[in-house]
C-alpha cells in the first residue's frame, strides 16, 4: 500500500502516528521531497536542486510513526502484514 502525505507548514515539522487499522505493516520505506528554501525549483542549469531522499519510518503495532519536515511531501510504501 502507498500513502502520500504533505506538510504545508513553513515553520514546523509534523509528528505523525499513522493507524493502519487491523491490517498492520511488516515494513515501510519512505521517500521525502523537501528543501530549506520553499521557492527552490529544478531548472536546466540546476536539475538536482530539489531531489527525493530516503526517509525513516518506524513501523509500530498499529501502523507507523514519523516526523515530517516542514514544507515536505512524503510517500511511504508499506508491506502489509495481512
Amino acid at each position: 500500500m502507498f500513502v502520500t502525505l504533505t506538510n504545508f507548514s513553513l515553520e514546523a515539522p509534523l509528528k505523525v502516528n499513522l493507524n493502519l487499522g487491523r491490517v498492520g505493516a511488516r515494513e515501510a520505506r519512505g521517500i521525502v521531497l523537501t528543501h530549506a528554501d520553499r521557492q527552490a525549483t529544478n531548472t536546466w542549469a540546476r536539475p538536482d536542486e530539489v531531489v527525493p531522499a530516503s526517509f525513516d519510518v518506524q513501523v509500530t503495532s498499529t501502523g507507523a510513526a514519523f516526523e515530517m519536515p516542514k514544507q515536505s511531501i512524503i510517500s511511504i510504501d508499506f508491506e502489509l502484514a495481512a
